[in-house]
């Protein structure tokens, strides 16, 4: 499939048109039923449609194309989920985070997957992972491909919570471990939060551990704006702060919503976070 076939099938699924998808896809399936791509697609558009068994066969057959994949094997997984094959589904997505472990919305959906069979406390472990996780590929993409840095537009970073921050400070010892630079000082949250106000570009003492590291006060400032710049951040905030509330740990629940509503970006309608509070507040 080329570029311009995606863009067509991916707005023919995004606006309902399913027939239209099918349509789309038929004539390339003909001409080549052993490519990988068009059996995914195929198991994206019947998974969509609600029509599980064709879905299971034609991603079943993009992972038999291409056993290294994670994204049929991750949809696949998914399938199984909605379908209450729990066993199955936790099996596919485990071997998607065990090929990709920067795979972070395969720990989101194996969160689900274990709430959905009520296994509370796998299902939060994978949910923290989810957002562990997405900040550090945050963090590696930004090292990776700098030039992405151009592409970021800033907003003024107001932080009322404070695991995002927690979460980048857990990578940066990681990093520096790695680098045999394991006692090393720490930036205060208040010290991030007052550089993130003032756009101070300050270095971090341990300025030493890489020429390609982000080693600076930068780095905050460049996981918030990526942060609330997409809807994962503020979803698994929710998750988790959901499934806490389940677990009746109210005030840890609070803390993981309020962390949500920070990072809703602003043209996303998201009030799910508000209603978990009020309903927290209706208990108190």
């Amino acid at each position: 499939m080329n570029n311009s076939d995606k863009k067509k099938f991916s707005d023919f699924l995004n606006s309902g048109k399913f027939n239209e998808a099918r349509l789309l896809l038929l004539p390339i399936y003909n001409k080549n039923r052993d490519d990988y791509e068009i059996n995914y697609h195929f198991g994206l558009l019947y998974r969509a449609s609600g029509q599980i068994e064709y879905a299971k066969h034609f991603l079943k057959r993009a992972v038999e194309i291409n056993s290294d994949d994670t994204l049929a094997r991750y949809s696949l997984g998914i399938v199984y989920q909605l379908e209450g094959n729990f066993q199955k589904s936790v099996q596919l997505l485990k071997k998607v985070l065990e090929i990709d472990p920067l795979f972070y919305s395969g720990y989101n959906s194996l969160g689900l997957t274990f709430k959905k069979n009520n296994k509370h406390k796998p299902a939060l472990e994978n949910y923290l992972l989810a957002q562990s996780t997405y900040i550090k590929k945050i963090i590696l993409d930004l090292n990776k491909h700098p030039e992405s840095i151009e592409n970021i537009k800033f907003v003024p970073a107001n932080s009322k919570s404070s695991y995002w921050y927690e979460t980048i400070i857990g990578n940066l010892r990681h990093i520096a471990a790695l680098d045999g630079m394991e006692n090393i000082d720490m930036p205060t949250p208040e010290a991030v939060e007052s550089m993130l106000k003032d756009r101070k570009l300050e270095t971090y003492p341990w300025e030493d551990i890489g020429k390609n590291r982000f080693i600076n006060f930068l780095v905050f400032d460049l996981v918030y704006n990526k942060l609330i710049s997409d809807t994962f951040y503020c979803t698994i905030c929710f998750n988790i702060g959901n499934l806490l509330i389940e677990l009746e740990k109210y005030e840890d629940a609070k803390k993981w919503l309020n962390e949500s509503i920070e990072f809703i970006p602003a043209d996303y309608e998201y009030s799910e976070p508000f209603k978990a509070l009020d309903f927290i507040e209706s208990l108190e």
